[in-house]
Protein backbone atom coordinates (compact mmCIF):
# COMPACT_ATOMS: atom_id res chain seq x y z
CA UNK A 1 0.00 0.00 0.00
CA UNK A 2 0.69 3.70 -0.76
CA UNK A 3 0.64 6.99 0.92
CA UNK A 4 -1.75 7.83 -1.60
CA UNK A 5 -4.12 4.95 -0.25
CA UNK A 6 -4.51 6.71 3.08
CA UNK A 7 -6.72 9.64 4.50
CA UNK A 8 -5.78 12.39 6.46
CA UNK A 9 -7.51 14.91 8.94
CA UNK A 10 -6.02 18.64 9.52
CA UNK A 11 -6.90 20.69 12.19
CA UNK A 12 -5.57 23.49 13.76
CA UNK A 13 -3.68 23.59 17.22
CA UNK A 14 -3.77 26.30 19.64
CA UNK A 15 -1.15 24.69 21.35
CA UNK A 16 1.09 24.12 18.66
CA UNK A 17 0.39 27.07 16.84
CA UNK A 18 0.03 25.70 13.71
CA UNK A 19 -1.83 22.89 12.05
CA UNK A 20 -1.49 19.28 12.83
CA UNK A 21 -2.15 16.49 10.27
CA UNK A 22 -3.30 13.26 11.09
CA UNK A 23 -4.02 9.87 9.44
CA UNK A 24 -6.56 7.62 11.35
CA UNK A 25 -5.21 4.60 10.12
CA UNK A 26 -1.93 5.44 11.88
CA UNK A 27 -3.36 6.94 15.59
CA UNK A 28 0.47 7.31 16.40
CA UNK A 29 1.52 9.44 13.36
CA UNK A 30 1.02 13.16 13.04
CA UNK A 31 2.69 16.20 11.42
CA UNK A 32 2.68 19.64 11.90
CA UNK A 33 2.13 22.65 9.45
CA UNK A 34 2.54 26.57 8.79
CA UNK A 35 -0.34 26.07 6.55
CA UNK A 36 -2.81 22.98 5.77
CA UNK A 37 -1.17 22.24 2.97
CA UNK A 38 2.56 22.28 4.60
CA UNK A 39 1.15 19.84 7.13
CA UNK A 40 -0.51 17.12 4.90
CA UNK A 41 3.05 17.18 3.27
CA UNK A 42 4.68 16.31 6.57
CA UNK A 43 2.03 13.73 7.21
CA UNK A 44 2.98 12.20 4.09
CA UNK A 45 6.65 12.18 5.00
CA UNK A 46 5.65 10.56 8.24
CA UNK A 47 3.79 8.07 6.71
CA UNK A 48 6.11 6.66 4.24
CA UNK A 49 8.12 6.01 7.28
CA UNK A 50 5.94 4.30 9.10
CA UNK A 51 4.59 2.25 6.51
CA UNK A 52 8.52 1.39 5.79
CA UNK A 53 8.97 0.78 9.73
CA UNK A 54 5.51 -1.44 9.08
CA UNK A 55 6.80 -3.28 6.28
CA UNK A 56 10.24 -4.13 8.25
CA UNK A 57 8.35 -5.29 11.19
CA UNK A 58 6.45 -7.26 9.00
CA UNK A 59 3.48 -6.01 10.62
CA UNK A 60 0.29 -6.07 8.88
CA UNK A 61 -0.86 -2.29 7.45
CA UNK A 62 -3.91 -1.01 8.35
CA UNK A 63 -6.46 -1.39 6.16
CA UNK A 64 -7.46 1.84 4.47
CA UNK A 65 -10.81 4.05 5.64
CA UNK A 66 -13.00 3.88 2.60
CA UNK A 67 -15.39 7.22 1.93
CA UNK A 68 -19.06 5.62 1.90
CA UNK A 69 -21.39 7.04 0.35
CA UNK A 70 -24.65 7.69 2.71
CA UNK A 71 -27.87 7.88 1.93
CA UNK A 72 -29.21 9.78 4.39
CA UNK A 73 -31.66 7.07 5.97
CA UNK A 74 -31.27 5.79 9.25
CA UNK A 75 -33.66 3.19 10.48
CA UNK A 76 -33.28 2.39 14.34
CA UNK A 77 -35.39 0.39 17.02
CA UNK A 78 -36.73 1.93 20.10
CA UNK A 79 -38.83 0.65 22.84
CA UNK A 80 -42.49 1.29 22.16
CA UNK A 81 -42.98 3.52 24.85
CA UNK A 82 -40.58 5.99 23.45
CA UNK A 83 -42.09 6.07 19.89
CA UNK A 84 -45.11 6.95 21.14
CA UNK A 85 -43.52 9.72 22.92
CA UNK A 86 -41.77 10.81 19.50
CA UNK A 87 -45.16 10.54 18.04
CA UNK A 88 -46.98 12.84 20.83
CA UNK A 89 -44.10 15.27 20.83
CA UNK A 90 -43.86 15.58 16.79
CA UNK A 91 -48.01 16.05 16.80
CA UNK A 92 -47.43 18.79 19.92
CA UNK A 93 -44.72 20.71 17.92
CA UNK A 94 -46.70 20.45 14.41
CA UNK A 95 -43.73 18.86 12.36
CA UNK A 96 -43.27 15.37 10.93
CA UNK A 97 -41.63 12.29 13.36
CA UNK A 98 -38.60 12.50 11.08
CA UNK A 99 -38.35 16.07 12.16
CA UNK A 100 -38.76 15.44 15.48
CA UNK A 101 -36.29 12.77 15.88
CA UNK A 102 -33.26 14.82 13.18
CA UNK A 103 -33.80 17.68 15.77
CA UNK A 104 -32.98 15.43 18.99
CA UNK A 105 -30.60 13.80 17.20
CA UNK A 106 -28.65 17.16 16.42
CA UNK A 107 -29.10 18.63 19.85
CA UNK A 108 -27.93 15.48 21.02
CA UNK A 109 -24.94 15.76 19.15
CA UNK A 110 -24.47 18.97 19.99
CA UNK A 111 -24.38 18.77 23.59
CA UNK A 112 -22.05 15.76 23.38
CA UNK A 113 -19.54 17.40 21.62
CA UNK A 114 -19.78 20.31 24.22
CA UNK A 115 -19.77 18.12 27.12
CA UNK A 116 -16.47 16.50 25.39
CA UNK A 117 -14.81 20.19 25.12
CA UNK A 118 -16.02 21.12 28.62
CA UNK A 119 -14.53 17.48 29.97
CA UNK A 120 -11.11 18.18 27.80
CA UNK A 121 -10.87 21.90 28.99
CA UNK A 122 -11.55 21.05 33.21
CA UNK A 123 -9.08 18.37 32.78
CA UNK A 124 -6.32 20.21 31.30
CA UNK A 125 -7.02 23.19 34.00
CA UNK A 126 -6.75 20.42 36.92
CA UNK A 127 -3.66 18.99 35.54
CA UNK A 128 -2.21 22.40 35.50
CA UNK A 129 -3.58 23.62 39.07
CA UNK A 130 -1.71 19.79 40.53
CA UNK A 131 1.33 20.81 38.89
CA UNK A 132 1.34 23.99 40.58
CA UNK A 133 0.20 22.66 43.95
CA UNK A 134 1.94 19.80 43.92
CA UNK A 135 5.17 20.70 41.74
CA UNK A 136 5.14 24.52 41.97
CA UNK A 137 7.94 26.04 39.24
CA UNK A 138 11.84 26.57 39.31
CA UNK A 139 13.22 23.25 38.39
CA UNK A 140 14.89 22.10 35.27
CA UNK A 141 12.66 19.06 34.84
CA UNK A 142 9.76 19.43 31.94
CA UNK A 143 6.79 17.61 33.50
CA UNK A 144 4.12 16.06 30.19
CA UNK A 145 0.67 15.62 31.17
CA UNK A 146 -1.50 12.73 30.35
CA UNK A 147 -2.08 12.21 26.43
CA UNK A 148 -5.09 13.93 25.61
CA UNK A 149 -4.32 16.96 27.97
CA UNK A 150 -2.56 19.72 27.29
CA UNK A 151 1.49 19.91 28.00
CA UNK A 152 2.44 22.13 30.63
CA UNK A 153 5.91 24.05 30.69
CA UNK A 154 5.77 23.61 34.87
CA UNK A 155 9.10 22.58 35.77
CA UNK A 156 9.40 20.18 38.67
CA UNK A 157 11.31 21.62 41.83
CA UNK A 158 14.55 19.80 42.61
CA UNK A 159 13.05 18.40 46.21
CA UNK A 160 16.24 16.51 47.23
CA UNK A 161 17.34 19.67 48.02
CA UNK A 162 14.54 20.44 50.81
CA UNK A 163 15.01 17.31 52.20
CA UNK A 164 12.04 15.40 50.46
CA UNK A 165 12.38 12.16 48.35
CA UNK A 166 10.29 11.16 45.74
Amino acid sequence: MKTAEYGFRVLWSEEDEGFVAICPEFPNVSALGHTPEEAVQEIRKALDLAIASYRDSNWPLPVPEILSDYSGKLLIRVPNSMHARLVQRAEDEGVSMNTMANTFLAEGLSKRDTMENDRKQMLSVLAQAMQNRYLGAGSMTTLNTAPGLARSSTLVPNLEKRGTHV
